[in-house]
């Protein structure tokens, strides 16, 4: 096969295409996941929480 051929360049599109569209979605749901867990870690129950994790830190 020829590199420019249509039929290399058709198997391409077909292997990268689905691999870019999930290596996407994965980074994207990670990403909301992390901000999901950071938000909840962070949620005070009372001022006083909040210092004491500040002061930890």
């Amino acid at each position: 096969m020829e590199r420019d051929s249509p039929d290399l360049s058709a198997h391409y599109f077909m292997v990268q295409f689905p691999a870019g569209f999930l290596g996407a979605l994965f980074d994207s749901l990670s990403f909301f996941v992390a901000l999901l867990i950071v938000r909840r870690a962070l949620r005070p129950i009372k001022t006083s929480e909040y210092i004491s994790r500040l002061r930890k830190s």
